[in-house]
């Protein structure tokens, strides 16, 4: 997804609306898990990206390879405290 052709599989984009912001997860061709928080961040999106996180470390801990994990946050705009 995004600027990594080759990756593997991703979760769903979560997202309330436009204005909030949105989340994409992604495991890579090298098995890294690529995270990418993209706008303005809210409880409720943090929390259901740490929950979609710990499924996607499963799945990757599950295929026997090691878990690592790659966030990029220079896309937040802002968050909720």
């Amino acid at each position: 997804m995004g600027k990594h052709k080759d990756d593997v599989t991703a979760s769903p984009n979560i997202s309330l609306d436009s204005e909030t912001g949105h989340v994409a997860i992604t495991v890579r061709p090298d098995y890294i898990i690529f995270v990418e928080p993209i706008g303005h961040m809210t409880g409720q999106i943090v929390s259901q990206m740490l929950t979609d996180l710990k499924q996607t470390v499963e799945q990757v801990r599950h295929a026997g390879h090691p878990v690592y994990i790659l966030v990029n946050i220079s896309r937040i705009s802002g968050h909720d405290t």
